[in-house]
């Protein structure tokens, strides 16, 4: 045993035993200072929570601030460091808007390391007022959906997204948006799709730090509809206008709309009402916007909900009208037809004034199973639009057969 430690072989354990000891002393005991720069660590926000309870919010310039830092320390502290363990926060310091220079406070995990030099030092920081608003997406539809034949109608869900941010950036916002191309829908009824934030020139800016929304995507919902052109037609109810007042033409903008069924139910849709309209203090021409009376079960694909409708409105009057000629129809091949009239042979019409004015009345008489004889025949007018002959009105006529 004792010849182990005397021998070539002891002497090698010595060395070995020896520098061992020398290095640890030199580390252990000689651990000299030394200096480290450490990069890209991350800073984050740290009373966000607190400014929005006061409803204000910091601008963020950058998403993830990053600093550089240089230390001084012990060569083995400085080499436990790396920017995964190095704490770096921004507070705002006043709960008011403003601008604030914040110094970036830094937390390191051992205590004999000091901070001799950091870029940046401090971080620009503007507060403003947190503002929310309410926002519908809206979709831009190319591809398909052809009129008159089919179409593809897609809503999303939800159908608005709650924003908020700092009010100068929310007060750019000018609409939320999804293109969807509707030849491109998978079979599926529903997916999800990411809309962007519009700006008020144009731009996309959702990737803006500062924005928060309450779902960055939504669902698109798509049904293929059978569709077909309605005309659309005014409902007065019970209503009519006040005595001595007429319509004389009415005009409805759009004049029809289009309508879709998922099955077939839209081919036995001939016309679709306006809701209806009360005209009964009407005196003068009008013109309303009223809402259209869809029959449930049908898509109003357009989204076409309410139309305009102007009404012509005149008073009405009568005034003496002298019929010169009256004609004779389903006359008889064997007898003659003579009328008892002469020039002054004369009706009250009624109508607005304009349309009196040189109105085309035509006069006939059908003489359909008249025998021969003298004869108070019945006379039949046909008039424009609007206006009207007042009370009924026959004429004598004398009825003979060929043969005498």
């Amino acid at each position: 045993m004792k010849k182990v430690f005397t021998g070539k072989t002891a002497f090698m354990i010595y060395s070995v035993l020896a520098a061992i000891a020398l290095w640890a002393f030199a580390v252990y005991n000689q651990n000299p200072d030394s200096t480290k720069t450490i990069r890209n660590i991350t800073a984050f926000y740290a009373n966000t929570d607190a400014l929005e309870r006061a409803n204000l919010v910091a601008i963020i310039q950058d998403r993830n601030p990053t600093i550089e830092l240089r230390l001084k320390g012990r060569r083995l502290s400085l080499a436990k460091l790396d920017n995964k363990n190095i704490s770096a926060s921004i507070t705002v310091p006043d709960m008011l808007p403003g601008t604030y220079d914040v110094p970036i406070d830094i937390l390191l995990p051992i205590g004999d390391v000091t901070i001799t030099d950091k870029n940046p030092y401090t971080v620009r920081v503007i507060v403003e007022p947190l503002k929310r608003i309410e926002l519908p997406v809206e979709i831009t539809k190319s591809g398909g959906g052809k009129d008159g034949d089919v179409f593809i109608k897609a809503s999303v869900v939800p159908e608005k997204i709650e924003i908020w941010g700092p009010e100068s950036i929310i007060n750019r916002i000018a609409s939320l948006q999804l293109a969807v191309n509707l030849d491109s829908l998978p079979n599926e009824t529903q997916n999800e799709y990411t809309y962007k934030i519009i700006d008020q020139n144009g731009d996309e800016i959702s990737d803006n730090p500062n924005i928060r929304t309450s779902a960055s995507a939504v669902s698109i919902l798509h049904t293929k509809y059978n569709t077909k052109n309605i005309g659309i037609s005014v409902d007065y109810g019970n209503s009519k206008l006040p005595d001595g007042y007429t319509i004389t033409e009415v005009n409805i903008k759009p004049e029809v709309v289009l309508l879709g069924s998922a099955d077939d139910s839209i081919n036995a849709v001939a016309s679709v009402k306006t809701a209806p309209i009360d005209i009964s203090e009407i005196t003068e021409s009008t013109k309303i916007t009223v809402p259209l009376a869809i029959p449930n079960g049908i898509a109003n694909v357009h989204d076409i909900s309410a139309v305009e409708v102007s009404f012509t409105v005149g008073q009405v009057i009568e005034k003496p009208f002298v019929v010169r000629n009256i004609s004779i129809t389903n006359k008889r091949d064997d007898l003659n037809y003579t009328l008892m009239m002469d020039e002054t042979f004369t009706v009250n019409i009624s109508g607005t004034e304009d349309l009196l004015l040189n109105p085309n009345i035509a006069a006939r008489i059908d003489a359909a199973g008249v025998e021969p004889g003298l004869r108070n025949i019945r006379v039949e007018f046909t008039t424009p639009k609007g206006v009207s002959v007042v009370g009924s009105h026959t004429v004598n006529m004398v009825v003979t057969s060929k043969q005498e």
